[in-house]
């Protein structure tokens, strides 16, 4: 079953962006493209002893290298054991990927739950309600609570918040601007300047004589030398 990542999270397509990373690393070390492309296809998988080619049309295809016409004739693989060995190669790596990274699931939103939608490519965040979830793995419909369209976002772009919404002032684009985004009070600038408080120099511990002592309270120590 072809399931489709959700718009703007790469990193749920792992596969196709790793296949489009060693292609690209090909390419820089060679002029010959597609005698490289080539060998990658033929050239059999770790652990598997079937190359991306035979899996595809159960057959070598013939390359730059020599071979007898007894390897090139068509054969047959299971396909079950294929698909078995590939499910734990990928096990194995989510396993070892979330071990390295730390990554933990994150809680379900339910319906009607006022969120914050994390804009692609920028560090606002604009004012959004979950309509649905959606069949696809940690993937919401939500909208957009200044001009009602909705988006589908994966459940990292989205913050959960108690806080009410108002709708964005430039409700019309994608993008919203961070001074459209609602500021509690405590993020709010303002324009005079809070008075310093004092320094409480009664308590400060003078230092033993001998000793240098910086306004940072860093002691100055000095070098040791040869008594010659």
């Amino acid at each position: 079953m072809h399931e489709t990542s959700s718009p703007h999270f790469q990193s749920s397509n792992g596969e196709a962006e790793r296949a489009i990373q060693t292609v690209k690393q090909l390419w820089r070390k060679t002029d010959e493209k597609q005698l490289a492309l080539l060998d990658c296809r033929t050239t059999p998988l770790e652990g598997l002893n079937l190359s991306p080619a035979q899996l595809l049309m159960n057959r070598r295809p013939r390359n730059a290298l020599s071979v007898s016409e007894e390897i090139l004739k068509p054969s047959t693989c299971d396909s079950k054991k294929v698909k078995s060995f590939m499910d734990k190669q990928r096990e194995k790596q989510k396993f070892f990927y979330d071990k390295r990274r730390g990554v933990k699931e994150l809680p379900p939103l339910e319906e009607g739950v006022t969120v914050q939608r994390r804009t692609p490519g920028n560090k606002s965040l604009t004012p959004a309600t979950v309509v649905r979830k959606t069949e696809k793995p940690r993937s919401y419909i939500v909208k957009n609570s200044g001009n009602g369209k909705l988006f589908r976002r994966n459940r990292k772009h989205l913050h959960e918040t108690t806080a009410p919404m108002s709708p964005a002032l430039n409700s019309n684009d994608e993008d919203v601007e961070d001074t459209d985004i609602p500021k509690s009070p405590t993020m709010e600038h303002t324009s005079e300047t809070p008075p310093l408080m004092p320094k409480d120099e009664g308590n400060t511990p003078s230092p033993p004589p001998g000793q240098v002592v910086t306004r940072s309270g860093r002691t100055v120590k000095a070098p040791k030398r040869l008594d010659v």
